[in-house]
């Protein structure tokens, strides 16, 4: 477990290094995609420089520690990255031994459509980097619903060895449905294969 200043994207390479990727790795953290910097006016007021690529690929991503500083000033503390994992990096990682990838943070499975290529962003990312599944959200997510959510879901795999993800999953949502009938607390998570 890595959290807060050890939460670092350096911590994420190493844990990744050499095809050593853990069979389940979970992302509690916060995600963004922004939307084509041509398409949206509001593009060339933010001063943050992946609101302003034309590659989906580095519109979206996940945050780790230290990425306050640099989307705050610009600059990174000495010796680190500058904390934010763009899709484009994450596409690069090793993760040959991954069956899991777990992204519990807001709009993580956003991204571009290509009508040859499917959704360019966070969840293309994780595939290409070997990763048999992953789970991500279309919007933002409810802290306390989106907790419940995956306290049941690992509940349901890892007590059930012969459970599969997707039964697991599916049966999280059912479950999720029931206690919180508005969609916008049991649907925002989809699985991706």
């Amino acid at each position: 477990t890595l959290t807060d200043l050890s939460g670092t994207e350096e911590a994420l390479y190493h844990l990744c290094a050499s095809g050593n990727s853990p069979g389940i790795l979970h992302f509690s953290t916060h995600g963004f995609f922004f939307s084509d910097p041509t398409k949206d006016s509001l593009a060339n007021n933010r001063k943050i420089p992946f609101a302003l690529s034309n590659s989906s690929m580095l519109r979206s991503g996940i945050v780790f520690s230290g990425c306050n500083r640099f989307w705050t000033t610009g600059t990174t503390y000495q010796g680190l990255h500058d904390g934010v994992l763009t899709a484009y990096e994450a596409a690069q990682l090793d993760l040959s031994n991954t069956e899991l990838v777990v992204l519990s943070a807001c709009e993580t499975g956003l991204g571009d459509l290509n009508v040859e290529g499917g959704v360019f962003g966070l969840q293309r990312a994780f595939i290409e980097a070997g990763a048999h599944y992953v789970i991500m959200s279309l919007w933002n997510v409810d802290d306390s619903t989106t907790k419940d959510f995956m306290i049941t879901f690992y509940k349901k795999l890892l007590q059930d060895k012969k459970k599969t993800i997707p039964d697991a999953f599916r049966e999280t949502q059912l479950e999720m449905r029931r206690r919180y009938p508005n969609p916008y607390f049991w649907a925002p998570f989809i699985l991706v294969e």
